[in-house]
């Protein structure tokens, strides 16, 4: 059996969970252009093959992201 290669692409909710934020905070970091996403290349199950919209995020630019810092 072949062993797991690293996943390339993060969801918003897999992300949120690795920073221990909220999701609401990774979007806000994608919209700010902080924090790079892609569209998912996901299809909905019941839209006949269109796009659901969910963004993915690079594992790269999740591994050189820095978080901001929290205001005082």
């Amino acid at each position: 059996m072949e062993p797991l290669s690293p996943p390339t692409h993060f969801s918003v909710k897999e992300v949120a969970r690795r920073m221990r934020t909220h999701p609401a905070t990774v979007y806000r970091w994608i919209a700010s252009g902080k924090l790079k996403a892609e569209p998912s290349q996901r299809r909905c199950a019941r839209c006949a093959g269109v796009r659901d919209g969910a963004l993915q995020i690079p594992a790269a630019a999740l591994e050189s992201f820095q978080p901001p810092a929290l205001d005082d």
